[in-house]
């Protein structure tokens, strides 16, 4: 009888040998595949902050050319405003030096047209 409940005793602590074996091997597993999922979430997490980190270079890169892009473009505009406005100067310059030698042009007719009204004159007088 003592041995037959001693027999039905370790075929119960075999049992629950098996049950706990089981159970740690269950554990194991999960933290396993806890720590692969953590493994992967690093390494996903990694490369997002890298892929982030290059884009954010690349997007101040950008920010940085952009500024120096508008700053040339408005020294651009400056400096054709400037063109413009001298050309607009150069422009009644030359009107203004046009109509002078037009003048001129009338003052010297006229005095070629006298000039050879004399000469008509002078060759009537020596005639």
């Amino acid at each position: 009888d003592d041995l037959e409940r001693t027999r039905l005793e370790l075929k119960d602590m075999q049992r629950q040998n098996i049950i706990i074996q089981e159970r740690c091997e269950h554990q194991i597993r999960r933290r396993l595949e806890d720590k692969i999922d953590d493994e992967t979430a690093r390494r996903w997490l990694e490369s997002t902050t890298t892929a982030l980190d290059r884009s954010l270079r690349k997007a101040q890169h950008l920010a940085d050319q952009n500024s120096k892009l508008g700053s040339k473009f408005q020294d651009l505009h400056a400096t054709i405003e400037q063109l413009t406005e001298d050309l607009k100067q150069h422009e009644s310059e030359l009107a203004k030096s046009r109509n002078d030698a037009f003048k001129h042009l009338e003052e010297v007719t006229m005095v070629k047209g006298e000039l050879a009204e004399k000469t008509v004159d002078v060759e009537q007088l020596s005639g």
